[in-house]
Parts: C-alpha cells; structure tokens; sequence
C-alpha cells in the first residue's frame, strides 16, 4: 500500500525557494505530494508577470480554472488538503472538492508581523473604485450582488490549522478546528542554519532589502512607491557609512528574492552583497539593520540589537505604520536614513530583553521547546488525524 495523498494549494508561482519554505521533502517523507499552483486561476495577471519563476519540479500541477481543479482532485484522490489560498471563490471550490472526497483540510499561519498592518492607501482605492461604480448603475449592482455574496456565505473552515507563534493561535473556532502548535519558518531556518559552515566568520552588520521604491508589487496591490530610489538609496549608502565608522563592521546587504544581483552595487554603493542566506548570516550579525522586514525575526533569534530606518518620506507612507509597528514589538529605535553620524551611532544600543522574549512568544513559536521542524509536526498531526479517521 503507497502514501496518502496530500494535495498542496498555492496562490503564487511555486519556487524552488518556495519548496524549502514549505517542507515539501519533509512531507514527502509521510506523504505522495502535489503541488497545485492555482495562481493563474486566482490572480492571472500575477501569474503573467511572475510565472517564469516557476520551478520545473515534477511535483507541481499548474491549474487555471475549476475544471482543471476537479480533474486534479478526480485524478490524486487525496486523504488530505494543504490549502492557504485566499477567499475566494476558488477556495470554496477546494473546499467543496475536499469535503467530496473526504480529505482532512489544513491551513497555516507561520509567524506573524506586529500590529494590525492596513495599507490605507489600498482602502483609498478600493473607495474611488465604489465610488466610479455608484456613478455608473450598470458596474454599481452587480459589485454590489458580489459584495453581499461574499459575506453572507460562510467562510470555509479548515478541520487543522498550524498557528506558528501564540498571536495567531486563535484564529478559528475550537469546536470545528484543532490548532496545532509550531513555529514560524523563520524558527526553522535559523535552527537547520547552525550546521552550515558559512555561519562562522567575522561579525558584519546586516542590512535586510525590501526593494523599497522598485518592488514590483506595489504596482500589483494597487500602492505607491513609498520611496524614490533616486533620493533613497543615495541617502542608504551614507547611513552605512555613519553605521560601519560607529561599529567598525562592514555592512552586508542581504538582498530582497526579487531584487537584480546584477544592479545591486548601483543602489547600495561598495558594500557586500550576501551570498548565504539570512538564516545562516544571522548567527554572526552583530547588528541588524531594517524597515518592515520580517526577517527581524532573526534579530530576536540571535539575539542581536536591531537598528531601523526611516525618514520623512518613508514613515509618511502607508509603510510608516510597518516601520512604527516592528519598531514598538522590538523596542528598536528608528533613524532617519538622512541622519547624521552622531545620530546614528547614538541610536546603537542593546536589545530589550523584555520585548524580544514576547516577540518570539508571539510571532515566531509557542512551543520553543519542540525541536521539530513545523513541517515534520504537520506531517506528523496529519497522519495521526488520518488514522483517528479510519
């Protein structure tokens, strides 16, 4: 007799990063796996700009509509569904199709960023759209026939659900899911890092990139540019400066997954560009340097001191409220990217204890003492929830 059949649902190209992140060998192991990337049915237009990072990875199944969707199901007959799709009606549709073929649902929540991040800029948007709609009777009813739709019909509930992090623990009803306890991925990668030899080295000061001013996915969210490359990465380069002559460390730039290596030198100017991963550099970071990443998790990981940067332009944007959020959770200070040395070696100092301990608590795992990886506790929960079932 083979494995169960586990179906993986994603709403974005499936990466070979991707499959590391989401521990498809570490189910493979319990598990036949495929992967159903349903982005093209979800969001085409993201599937169009980004679906030449998809891994050729013979796992994976590329879906476009319901019908494909059916056939998949139809075809693998899975005992359990791994589905983080959003709400939409093709999530119903695998809900539906899981419910048929009596497959245990899961979905996950594997760390969390602090504060109730709202991109008021969307909102403003999604305003001017209801109210071009109201101006034209033909566009207002049907939006408004979807609006209702949309909240009047329940919202699929999942049988499993992996709360990485206790802020997040509690986001459905005990009495119709289990939640199960594990950590955020952050807590994996930096524990599977210890080993890689890479970690050893002089210490560095570690700027964490978020493309800011060129990501691609403001234009897809609907958002502004919350900096202008021209005036901010200028400015960058001579806040590094401030930091290596208050440090004496060098500073490496670990760049953003969609950031151009190729052109990295023109915006960050003569400074290292990692070549290992952040879970790996973070063990011999001495300072870390951020915005709104979540890979400040590494800070509290490590148990390093943490330094962001703002300015008047970025903390006015709807990124503001990421760079205040992460500042608050951390105890971290934020610099103006146009500070002066003074200030910035003024702005060095060391962790607040308190807040990094209820960090991790919060957003990166409840249960620190599990030294499983979250991807082997699903594993592990859902075939014990299989056999509950027989």
């Amino acid at each position: 007799m083979g494995l169960p059949r586990l179906l993986f649902l994603v709403e974005s190209p499936f990466s070979g990063r991707d499959a590391e992140r989401f521990g498809i060998d570490v189910l493979s192991e319990s598990f036949e796996v495929t992967v159903v990337d349903a982005t093209a049915a979800v969001s085409p237009s993201f599937w169009r700009a980004y679906h030449g990072v998809q891994s050729d990875d013979p796992r994976i199944a590329t879906v476009t509509n319901e019908a494909e969707l059916e056939w998949v199901f139809a075809s693998r007959a899975p005992a359990a569904v791994i589905s983080n799709l959003g709400l939409n009606s093709f999530r119903r549709k695998v809900y539906a199709l899981a419910r048929e073929s009596g497959a245990v649902t899961l979905r996950f929540q594997l760390g969390s960023i602090p504060g109730d991040v709202v991109i008021a800029e969307s909102t403003r948007k999604r305003f001017e759209v209801r109210v071009r709609q109201l101006r034209s009777p033909r566009e207002f009813l049907p939006a408004l026939l979807r609006s209702l739709a949309r909240r009047i019909r329940p919202v699929p509930v999942p049988a499993l659900y992996v709360a990485g992090g206790s802020a997040v623990s509690t986001a459905w009803p005990e009495r119709r899911t289990r939640t199960i306890h594990a950590h955020s991925m952050d807590v994996d990668a930096y524990r599977a890092a210890a080993a890689d030899p890479r970690s050893d080295g002089a210490p560095i000061v570690l700027y964490l990139d978020q493309h800011l001013g060129l990501h691609s996915d403001y234009e897809h969210n609907g958002v502004s540019r919350p900096v202008d490359p021209e005036r901010f990465y200028p400015a960058l380069r001579g806040f590094f400066a401030h930091v290596t002559a208050a440090t004496g460390l060098p500073v490496t730039v670990a760049l953003h997954p969609r950031a151009p290596r190729e052109t990295a030198h023109e915006r960050f100017g003569d400074v290292a560009i990692a070549d290992a991963p952040t879970s790996v550099l973070a063990r011999r970071t001495a300072l870390f340097l951020g915005h709104g990443s979540t890979a400040l998790s590494y800070a509290v990981l490590s148990h390093r001191p943490a330094l962001l940067i703002g300015g008047d332009e970025l903390m006015s944007s709807w990124f503001g409220h990421h760079v205040r959020s992460f500042a608050d959770a951390l105890g971290a200070p934020i610099v103006a990217v146009d500070a002066g040395a003074d200030a910035v070696a003024a702005a060095i100092r060391p962790v607040d204890e308190e807040r990094y301990r209820r960090y991790a608590h919060d957003h990166l795992t409840s249960v620190p003492d599990d030294p499983r990886p979250t991807w082997r506790i699903v594993a592990d929960e859902l075939l014990a929830e299989l056999e509950q079932r027989r």
